[in-house]
């Protein structure tokens, strides 16, 4: 447990949180490792944990019909992923796949709810903090996105100007 307060001091999720808030999360972490290539959830899964990368890197994908999978964002150190079941019981919206080797601490789910729930500072600092990365992957998660469809809208426009005989011309907005 001391190793584990010694790196979550550090994250970037825990570093403004007061000690005895961390030192809490360390006492319901459990450390594992990921090996690079491996799935740690799979999009559509009921999963009952939650994933903080101590070091490694996780990328998060959707499938979207016609383009196979698409890469949202790149998760790590000190990054939360894996949130769906403290919100609900719903299913996992994205796929997490290991780019590299990880160290990941893993905290369940219903601990994690029961500790904000008995303790109101503990779960005021844990939901603050899980509300920034809330609003940074939903902000990567749109800037990728803008690029997905926008690649998607040029295909487009390059099919149909193939099925017309047309080619786009230099200096035009179809230049992209």
């Amino acid at each position: 447990m001391q190793e584990d307060y010694a790196e979550l001091k550090e994250t970037s999720f825990c570093r403004s949180m007061p000690a005895e808030i961390i030192a809490k999360l360390a006492e319901i972490a459990v450390r594992t490792t990921l090996a690079a290539g491996k799935m740690l959830f799979d999009e559509g899964d009921r999963h009952e944990q939650v994933y903080l990368v101590l070091k490694g890197r996780i990328v998060l994908d959707v499938f979207i019909r016609g383009r196979d999978r698409v890469e949202l964002v790149t998760v790590g150190d000190g990054e939360i992923l894996g949130w769906s079941p403290l919100i609900s019981n719903q299913p996992m919206t994205v796929r997490a796949r290991a780019v590299t080797d990880c160290s990941l601490l893993v905290f369940s789910a219903q601990e994690l709810l029961k500790t904000c729930e008995q303790d109101y500072r503990f779960g005021y600092y844990f939901m603050k903090q899980l509300t920034i990365s809330f609003t940074k992957r939903l902000n990567a998660t749109r800037l990728q996105m803008l690029d997905v469809f926008a690649d998607i809208d040029g295909q487009r426009k390059m099919a149909n100007m193939s099925s017309t005989g047309q080619t786009p011309q230099a200096g035009t907005a179809d230049d992209d």
